[in-house]
């Protein structure tokens, strides 16, 4: 009996060192399990608090009123084209007179487009003691019992608190992430209706820039034709003043006519009278004539009539020359009508004499001073006080130029 007594004290120590063995590993177990349940707790709370609540979507326009852009006809467009009939200020429309069938829904074209995408402000899942009391029941409780129920050897877990619960929140994210996807299927042709409306609106504005363009440049063609109105109605007024007077002086042209007139018949009895008095005048004249040419030739005595030259003029400036060619040796002067009187006599009827110019240039400083050269007069240029004259080689200090001045010393 005593070895039997110590033989089961022996088992039991075992046994219980087994236990506690198997306690420690599957303490090690458990703490890991315990850590990972609340990670799992806590980044399940912080991922439904971010899930929108699908159950408190607003499924109709009626239902949301902010968001009913369809009755607000925020995406109507005018799809009229550029007419001057559809403007209000064409032929004194009080308004535009757009065809009904030309006011166009933009979005009503765009494939799986629903306004319900647009909501905003959207309620999240919330989150509080209640909803940890749910995660922890995961077991189906028996209402008779109190405790959980057995299907067969194992507990049911299915439709659970915490199974309806994490189902919901699969539902949730379900239903957002079906929202989601519309969205995107929505966005492409969004996208394609909006790249035409662009297109559009920038052709409507570069037309709108070529119409700007022509009112302005008809606004300057108006303005120009309103200054030329104006222009024309201020020389219509002084036409119309010259009109009158114009006018007064035919008035006065016909009072002078029929004076005229009168004082004509007089002349042509004065003409009568005075033609027997020139026919004796140029009898005498002719009479004279002969004395004058007697008398001039018995003066100079020679039988030409003509005067002898000068033989020297006074000292002083005579002219200036207008032209001067040194490559073939002449210049061209032009004298006052005194000097040229000097050397040609009072009745210019004496030949041109032969004398020599000094020609001077103000402010040249050569081996002379200011003068530059001298001239010879050869030939009178008729009907003008030019003389062309010769340069004269040896007296030369430097080319003569026009402006140079001529003076007789």
């Amino acid at each position: 009996m005593n070895k039997v007594l110590h033989a089961f004290v022996y088992l039991f120590l075992i046994l219980t060192g087994v236990a506690f063995y198997f306690t420690y590993e599957i303490y090690q177990d458990k703490e890991e399990l315990s850590d990972r349940n609340k990670m799992l707790r806590r980044t399940l709370k912080e991922l439904a608090i971010k899930i929108e609540d699908t159950s408190k979507y607003k499924a109709t326009e009626a239902e949301n009123p902010a968001n009913n852009r369809e009755s607000g006809q925020d995406f109507v467009m005018d799809n009229a084209s550029l007419e001057a009939k559809y403007s209000a200020k064409y032929d004194g429309l009080d308004k535009e007179q757009i065809p009904e069938g030309d006011w166009v829904n933009v979005l009503a074209k765009c494939a799986n487009w629903n306004f319900n995408l647009e909501q905003t402000g959207r309620e999240t899942l919330s989150w509080g003691l209640r909803e940890d009391e749910k995660l922890r029941s995961i077991y189906v409780i028996d209402p008779a019992t109190g405790k959980p129920m057995n299907d067969g050897a194992t507990k049911v877990t299915d439709n659970s608190e915490a199974d309806e619960f994490l189902k919901g929140i699969v539902n949730h994210l379900t239903k957002q992430n079906e929202e989601l996807k519309a969205t995107r299927e929505a966005i492409p042709s969004l996208r394609e209706e909006l790249k035409t409306l662009v297109g559009d609106i920038n052709k409507v504005k570069g037309e709108c820039r070529n119409a700007l363009a022509t009112v302005f440049q008809k606004n300057e063609e108006i303005k120009k034709l309103e200054e030329n109105v104006t222009k024309l109605s201020s020389e219509k007024q002084d036409l119309k003043s010259q009109n009158d007077t114009l006018k007064t002086d035919i008035v006065s042209l016909r009072d002078e006519i029929t004076t005229c007139r009168e004082e004509t018949e007089a002349t042509k009895e004065q003409l009568a009278a005075e033609k027997e008095m020139v026919t004796k005048l140029k009898k005498m004249i002719q009479d004279f004539q002969k004395n004058i040419v007697t008398t001039t030739t018995a003066s100079t005595g020679g039988a030409s009539g003509e005067m002898g030259a000068v033989a020297s003029v006074t000292a002083g400036d005579k002219g200036k020359i207008i032209s001067a060619d040194n490559t073939a040796v002449f210049a061209i002067i032009e004298v006052t009508p005194e000097v040229m009187k000097e050397i040609k006599g009072n009745d210019l009827n004496r030949p041109l004499p032969i004398l020599d110019f000094t020609v001077r240039r103000p402010g040249f400083n050569g081996p002379a001073g200011e003068i530059v050269g001298r001239l010879r007069l050869r030939q009178e240029v008729p009907g003008k006080n030019w003389i062309i004259c010769d340069i004269l080689a040896d007296w030369s200090q430097d080319e003569l130029k026009k402006d140079d001045i001529v003076i007789a010393d």
